[in-house]
């Protein structure tokens, strides 16, 4: 796995495919049932899981459990996925440092509509280019529940599609960076 932003290990294929599970079965073998943080010392560890591979579909049914992230975890993570139609149904980490979002769904050109319906982060946190270039975005639910966001910038740009934006508890007590957020 991800040892760094630009040293990590990926998925791939050359047939069109689904990814579905609890994603922690992939570091915890089987005690993933119920591990809904990471280590420690885990930093980057999915960062760009599917980096690039543009032969995902859908990832409506993949399980991202954790309420703790580390450093970068979900940095990349499908950033590229040109064909990705369905993203994660639920991110609900409380707990969100530096980088935890930045770009994970940069380029998914195909991605239509995502419901982040727990999507909270009391802690600091960076989701620079989340959706940039997701020009197909048409529908985004994001129910923030947050004290500080850190920086947004460029989260929305190239999303020329979007018609329903739903921010509306977005309640944060400082937001450091917003530049070129819908550039």
């Amino acid at each position: 796995f991800a040892s760094a932003w630009d040293k990590y290990i990926k998925f791939g294929g050359n047939k069109q495919f689904k990814a579905y599970g609890n994603i922690m079965s992939l570091t915890n073998g089987d005690n993933f049932v119920s591990n809904s943080s990471f280590q420690t010392n885990s930093s980057y560890v999915f960062c760009g899981l599917f980096y690039g591979i543009t032969t995902i579909i859908d990832a409506s049914n993949l399980i991202l459990p954790a309420t703790t992230l580390v450093i970068s975890c979900y940095n990349g993570m499908f950033r590229g996925c040109s064909n990705l139609v369905n993203g994660p149904k639920l991110l609900p980490a409380l707990n969100v440092p530096s980088d935890g979002y930045s770009s994970m769904f940069e380029g998914c050109t195909d991605l239509t509509s995502l419901s982040l319906k727990k999507f909270k982060t009391p802690k600091m946190t960076v989701m620079n280019k989340m959706f940039k270039d997701c020009s197909k975005l048409e529908k985004l639910e994001i129910n923030f529940d947050t004290t500080k966001v850190y920086e947004m910038s460029e989260m929305f740009s190239g999303v020329t599609n979007l018609r329903e934006l739903d921010l509306s508890t977005f309640d944060t007590d400082e937001v450091k960076d917003m530049s070129y957020m819908f550039s």
